[in-house]
């Protein structure tokens, strides 16, 4: 006889939201089975059914049953799966470069409190004339490959 495991404790709002992910047909495949596992767990049905459900295997199914419980554990903290290659994240690694390049490149401190007040000022100094940044696609072509890959060399 198959183990049961506790019951998880579930939301009105998270299982709305888990029901929602287990039907749809445009997220990712990997998040709509993970819904289905949770929800399987908060129905309280057998990991061993579960799994067959999902067709995977009951070992997953405890994975994903047992980060539910931690994405449960810290209400505030909210996990948001994004690709690498989102707009957003190639906006912030903009502002990082500009950062780096007229603010830290050549910068000489003995403390973190110097170098938070250099940071803090060079904000200040950027906030004022700041515009949003455009995302555009690059496409890359042979000759920029060829001399970014002479660069990485030298």
């Amino acid at each position: 006889m198959a183990r049961k495991a506790k019951p998880i404790e579930c939301g009105a709002k998270d299982r709305q939201v888990l029901e929602r992910l287990s039907r749809s047909r445009t997220e990712p495949r990997q998040l709509v089975e993970r819904a289905r596992m949770v929800l399987g767990c908060v129905a309280d049905v057998a990991v061993q059914q579960t799994a067959r459900e999902c067709h995977t295997r009951p070992n997953t199914v405890i994975k994903w049953r047992d980060r539910f419980v931690r994405l449960a554990a810290h209400p505030n903290v909210r996990f948001h799966y994004t690709p690498t290659s989102a707009s957003w994240l190639n906006q912030v690694e903009i502002w990082f470069g500009i950062l780096s390049r007229k603010a830290l490149r050549g910068l000489s401190t003995t403390s973190t409190e110097e170098l938070r007040t250099e940071i803090e000022a060079f904000i200040a100094r950027y906030s004022q004339n700041a515009k949003p940044f455009k995302w555009r696609k690059r496409e890359v072509k042979g000759a920029q490959l060829r001399n970014t890959i002479v660069n990485l060399c030298n």
